[in-house]
């Protein structure tokens, strides 16, 4: 049996093998350029020791700020230098923080009296249209009050009308004048108490003395022609056959 070698995989390890080749010497290179940059920013830094604040390099350097501070202490401290170029005093920055403050506070205090005025504004809409509302209803209470009384006024006035006309019309009637019925003249008072019993209480008996005495019975006098008929029909049907006169008073 003979071992044939394929050239497609000779090529793929080819190139797998120079890949790691690559990369393998682009490690190396980036480490080695990293030391070199830290050994470089180490010459140039002053690297401080654990206990530098005790070495006397830090105690000489320390020494020189504090004279360096007691020579300034009557120079008025400078403070950065403005955008113009011109020295800037820290009474210079101060009165430019009042003011950056000042404005601040007054932006907010037009804020506050922007807002009271449209809260002011609010209310004062507010209390006209309740103001309006309330005037409505008051105009409408008094329209309502008013019809009212109109039309209490023209009940009143139908009323009075209606109590005219029916006074003038009974005025305009003429008026009966009072008549009673005559109904008998009998002879003995048994007899005419005896009638009287019959018709009722609307009629009673008169004694009339003469050379004899006789008793006449008389109804009730009225001037109510109803009453007066009822009267009359009483003595038609309770004394049949009697004869009566109607009368009027006063007259013979």
């Amino acid at each position: 049996m003979s071992f044939r070698l394929s050239p497609y995989k000779v090529v793929r390890l080819l190139l797998i093998i120079a890949v790691l080749s690559y990369g393998y010497v682009e490690i190396m290179e980036f480490r080695k350029n990293k030391i070199k940059n830290t050994e470089e920013v180490g010459k140039t830094l002053e690297i401080r020791q654990k206990d530098f604040y005790n070495s006397d390099e830090a105690k000489k350097k320390m020494t020189e700020e504090k004279l360096q501070l007691s020579d300034d202490s009557e120079i008025q401290e400078i403070s950065p230098q403005s955008p113009d170029g011109d020295t800037v005093t820290n009474k210079d920055v101060e009165k430019t923080g009042n003011e950056n403050e000042s404005k601040e506070t007054a932006e907010a205090r037009k804020k506050a009296e922007e807002q009271k005025k449209k809260e002011e504004e609010q209310k004062r809409l507010t209390a006209q249209l309740a103001q309006r509302k309330k005037e409505e209803a008051a105009k409408k209470s008094k329209e309502a009050e008013a019809i009212a009384a109109k039309k209490a006024k023209e009940a009143a006035a139908a009323r009075k009308a209606k109590a005219e006309s029916e006074a003038k019309k009974t005025s305009e009637t003429p008026k009966m004048s009072k008549k009673y019925i005559q109904v008998a003249t009998l002879n003995t008072e048994a007899a005419a108490k005896s009638a009287v019993s019959k018709l009722g209480g609307n009629f009673n008996y008169q004694k009339i003395s003469g050379k004899k005495t006789m008793y006449v019975i008389v109804s009730i006098s009225t001037d109510n022609p109803a009453t007066l008929a009822s009267l009359e029909n009483q003595v038609k049907t309770k004394l049949k056959g009697t004869k009566y006169i109607i009368r009027t008073v006063g007259k013979k």
